[in-house]
């Protein structure tokens, strides 16, 4: 069989036995086969450009990238977390300033309450410890309004319609808004809701409250928080 391409004699053998060869049956095109076959012949076959592999779906390149670009994302976030859960909240020096419009379209800016007393809640309508306080800071700002104490309410991650209805269940008449994006929550590296601020006549932060302030509270109860008040006012 001198001469003749093996590609032929390969040919030759039979379905049965490529297959037992372990041959791909689809193989070249017929008429490559046939071409490279006939007597005298000694064309080379040529091979596929590529082999398709049974059951292999290829994906297009461009959802490659796109998983890539939120696998990557996924990751950024992760460790964006992780470095603002174990940033130190803030407790002292210079109150990170913010502007915010209330649920009444009323617009405040808090650099502006210099020579005031500030406290700033932030709370939300899911938050059971915040609902347990709320009586409370109301009332005690309708004590305090008239001698230079601000409240601001920052509701944290919330729906309107379910900031409103709290506000209005608790009859809250104090400057309230929403915290868009959680940017001042940010600011303030805050862990958590309820948490209160208390900013002095100067504009620098006199400490704060991580949970919710009540009468027998493990995190500040409601007599401690009269006598910061009382303290901040007297500097």
């Amino acid at each position: 069989m001198a001469g003749v391409p093996f590609a032929c004699v390969w040919n030759r053998l039979g379905r049965a036995r490529r297959v037992a060869f372990g041959a791909n049956v689809a193989g070249a095109p017929r008429a490559r086969r046939a071409a490279g076959c006939r007597a005298g012949n000694s064309a080379r076959v040529r091979r596929p450009a590529e082999k398709r592999i049974e059951g292999v779906v290829s994906v297009p390149r461009w959802i490659q990238v796109l998983v890539f670009v939120l696998i990557i994302g996924l990751i950024a976030l992760f460790a964006f977390g992780l470095r603002a859960r174990g940033a130190a909240q803030l407790a002292a020096g210079a109150a990170p300033d913010f502007t915010l419009t209330s649920f009444e379209g009323q617009t405040i800016k808090l650099s502006e309450l210099r020579g005031k007393v500030v406290v700033i809640n932030f709370w939300a309508s899911w938050c059971a410890p915040c609902r347990d306080e709320a009586p409370f800071l109301e009332k005690t700002w309708r004590q305090y309004k008239d001698r230079g104490v601000v409240f601001i309410g920052i509701d944290y991650i919330d729906t309107e319609s379910a900031a409103k209805a709290y506000l209005k269940e608790f009859g809250v008449t104090y400057f309230n808004e929403p915290d868009i994006g959680s940017e001042i929550y940010q600011r303030y590296r805050a862990k958590g809701v309820p948490e209160t601020y208390f900013v002095g006549k100067d504009g620098n932060l006199s400490g704060n409250v991580i949970g919710p302030i009540t009468r027998t509270s493990t995190s500040m109860t409601e007599r401690a928080f009269i006598q910061k008040l009382e303290e901040l006012l007297a500097k």
